[in-house]
């Protein structure tokens, strides 16, 4: 973590390494430690998201992207989470994303349906919208996005 640092990171980054322990780093260390865990593992993320009304539905596009060095490693399922603003559950909707595929460096794109009537009735009113990845050990979303904004329970908010 001192010595050859640029050539440990390297080979971390040419190994997709995604794990680092199980001890943490003397504190003489630590800038070393901080470079290698952020040159570590995925970082999945929501580049661009826009809701677009069509004719009976309406659809959540999004631009994900992973900005790692290693993919994730399984098919979790990933939902669309529509609450109102006291936070009660109005929608769920599964997003068609095969997370595997989401390789470093790469940007795949989806769209998912929300139902018409539930979004029309949020118009004029408090709505929040967020994307949450499901752990299918726990049954509960789990993964937090390497972006900016409110992150709650395994939901990654991206209207508010």
């Amino acid at each position: 973590l001192d010595t050859n640092l640029n050539q440990t990171i390297n080979l971390i980054k040419k190994a997709h390494t995604t794990f680092l322990g199980p001890k943490v780093a003397d504190k003489t260390y630590e800038n070393g430690y901080r470079k290698v865990l952020g040159s570590m593992g995925y970082r999945l993320w929501i580049s661009q998201a826009s809701l677009i009304q069509m004719p009976g539905y309406v659809s959540l596009n999004l631009k994900w992207k992973n900005d790692g060095v290693a993919p994730f490693y399984e098919d979790w399922p990933v939902w669309v989470l529509v609450e109102d603003e006291d936070g009660n559950s109005l929608e769920k909707e599964a997003v068609d994303i095969s997370l595997k595929s989401l390789l470093p460096e790469e940007t795949l794109q989806t769209k998912t349906r929300m139902q018409v009537k539930k979004m029309i009735s949020l118009a004029g009113k408090k709505y929040k919208i967020s994307i949450g990845i499901e752990d299918p050990m726990t049954g509960k979303l789990a993964v937090r996005f390497s972006m900016k904004g409110t992150y709650n329970e395994g939901k990654n908010y991206l209207f508010q």
